[in-house]
């Protein structure tokens, strides 16, 4: 872990700007969700989603 951090250490005030609670955890989440998927395969995982219940 030591020689990681030295050889690729974390940006400047990365603990300040962390995010806090679940709800900042669940909007990181679906922010990446969004930016991954196009609206088809959105529409595939929302109907798999509700089939499983």
């Amino acid at each position: 872990m030591i020689v990681l951090n030295g050889k690729h250490p974390a940006p400047p005030r990365t603990v300040e700007h962390a995010a806090t609670g679940q709800q900042a955890a669940t909007a990181a989440v679906i922010n990446a969700v969004l930016d991954l998927y196009n609206p088809a395969q959105l529409d595939v995982l929302t109907r798999i989603w509700k089939q499983l219940g």
